[in-house]
């Protein structure tokens, strides 16, 4: 529509040039036809002046409403997204709080268990240590072969070692023997055989 509209002006405009060349080469004054019609070219110049501003008016509009549109659509689209992000931080925040808690409550449950355990643990040793050994062996007090300073401190990594036979064995508590360096032990005992109510493996 624009492009007629401009090519219908231009045609007026080539039409007009030519007339006004030809009354300049005849050298003839324009008669009242003519005068007719220039005025009708004028009139029709402005009709189309009029008619392109009236365009120009309507495509202004138009481009404004379809930016206001776009900017419109822009607007909401940035508010949903900034709604979706926010629900979304607010969604991992409330999960990571149930995982903390889920952890919480798991250790505290797992720590509730290890105290119960260690007090059960420590009462069966308190009562164990409670109990008087059978130990008749210790009444006639033998202390054997004892050439060393009572109470004793074993060196570190030393073995105190003692014989099946305190009164008459010659062990660490002689200084003669001492304490035994750890490399210096080339075996374990496996495999107890005597007494024989308690015959069998070692731990």
């Amino acid at each position: 529509m624009e492009f007629l509209a401009s090519l219908y002006t231009i045609l007026l405009v080539t039409i007009c040039l030519l007339l006004a060349v030809l009354l300049h080469r005849t050298g003839k004054k324009p008669a009242a036809d003519h005068n007719e019609l220039k005025q009708w070219l004028a009139q029709q110049l402005e009709a189309q002046a009029k008619d392109f501003a009236k365009q120009q008016q309507a495509m202004a509009e138009q481009n404004y409403a379809a930016i206001r549109s776009v900017s419109e659509t822009l607007q909401t689209a940035v508010q949903t997204m900034s709604t979706t992000l926010a629900q979304g931080q607010n969604g991992q925040q409330a999960t990571l709080e149930r995982r903390l808690q889920s952890l919480e409550q798991t250790n505290t449950q797992k720590l509730e268990e290890l105290r119960k355990t260690l007090d059960d643990n420590m009462a069966k040793l308190q009562e164990a240590n409670g109990k008087k050994l059978d130990e008749p062996y210790v009444k006639d007090k033998a202390f054997g072969m004892c050439s060393i300073s009572l109470p004793y401190q074993v060196p570190d990594q030393r073995i105190f070692v003692m014989g099946d036979h305190r009164s008459t064995s010659v062990d660490s508590r002689t200084k003669r023997i001492g304490c035994i360096a750890e490399e210096a032990v080339l075996g374990k005992v496996s495999l107890r055989i005597y007494p024989f109510k308690r015959i069998g493996t070692v731990d």
